[in-house]
C-alpha cells in the first residue's frame, strides 16, 4: 500500500475510535476528544504534505528539465486524451511539429551550454504564444511540438508564424559566434484527414520534412510553415 493510503486509513481508524455518544448528543464531551482532534489534524496535515509531494513527482515525471515544457511521456498521454475528446465532439485538433535548423552547428561551434540556452529560448517563446489549454512540448533533442485542441490548420499556422517572428526578432535571443545561426521548420496536420493519433503525428512530420527538402533545393530562408 502506498504511504498516502496508509495515512488515509489511519485517519479513518481514528475517526471510528471516537465514542458514539459524542455524536448522538447523549453523552458529554469525552476527556480525550481533544487528543483525537489533534491526532486527526496532524493526520490531515500529513495527507496534505503527501498530496504536495505527489504533485511535485508528477510535475517532474511529465516536464522537461531544461525547458519546463511537457516531455514526450506527457505528450503521448495527452495526444490520446485529446484525440478521443476531439473525435467524440467532432472538435478541431491540430498537431505541430517543430525542428531547429542549424542546431548541430550551434552545439559544435558555440558549445552545448549555448545550445541549451537556444533550446530554453525557443521554449519561452513557444509558451508566450499559446493558450492555457494548449500543449507545448519538447519531444527530445531539438524537436519541439504543439498539440492544439480546438484549433484548425489555419489557426495553427498563424500561431507558428508568430513564434517564428518572435524567435527571429526577440531581444533575448542568445548571442552566437559569427556565421552560426539557427531557424525553425514547422509541419502542421489536422485530426480531420488523419486515421489515428500516430497518423496525425506522421503527417505533420512528413509536412515538415517536405519543407526542409524544398528549402534546401531553393535556398529558402528558415522559419517557414508547411501544412499537410
Amino acid at each position: 500500500m502506498r504511504k498516502g493510503s496508509g495515512i488515509y486509513a489511519k485517519a479513518i481508524a481514528k475517526f471510528h475510535e471516537i465514542p458514539g455518544d459524542f455524536f448522538s448528543g447523549r453523552g458529554g464531551i469525552p476527556a480525550d476528544v481533544r487528543s483525537y482532534v489533534e491526532e486527526l489534524e496532524a493526520t490531515c496535515q500529513a495527507l496534505r504534505q503527501e498530496v504536495d509531494r505527489l504533485s511535485i513527482f508528477r510535475h517532474l515525471a511529465f516536464r522537461d528539465d531544461l525547458t519546463g515544457l511537457y516531455n514526450r511521456r506527457a505528450f503521448e498521454a495527452r495526444l490520446v486524451e485529446e484525440w478521443s475528446r476531439a473525435a467524440r465532439f467532432e472538435a478541431d485538433l491540430t498537431f505541430v511539429t517543430i525542428d531547429l535548423d542549424g542546431f548541430k552547428l550551434v552545439n559544435d561551434l558555440a558549445g552545448h551550454a549555448t545550445g541549451d540556452l537556444v533550446l530554453a529560448f525557443v521554449a519561452r517563446h513557444m509558451v508566450a504564444e499559446c493558450r492555457g489549454f494548449d500543449v507545448p512540448c519538447r519531444l527530445g533533442g531539438d524537436e519541439f511540438a504543439y498539440l492544439l485542441p480546438e484549433t484548425n490548420a489555419a489557426g495553427a499556422e498563424a500561431l507558428v508564424r508568430r513564434v517564428a517572428e518572435r524567435v527571429a526578432t526577440a531581444s533575448d535571443r542568445p548571442v552566437l559566434p559569427e556565421g552560426v545561426a539557427f531557424g525553425l521548420s514547422f509541419g502542421v496536420a489536422e485530426r480531420r484527414g488523419s486515421s489515428s493519433p500516430s497518423d496525425l503525428v506522421a503527417r505533420a512530420d512528413a509536412a515538415m520534412y517536405a519543407l526542409k527538402r524544398e528549402r534546401k533545393s531553393e535556398g529558402a530562408p528558415s522559419s517557414r510553415v508547411f501544412a499537410a
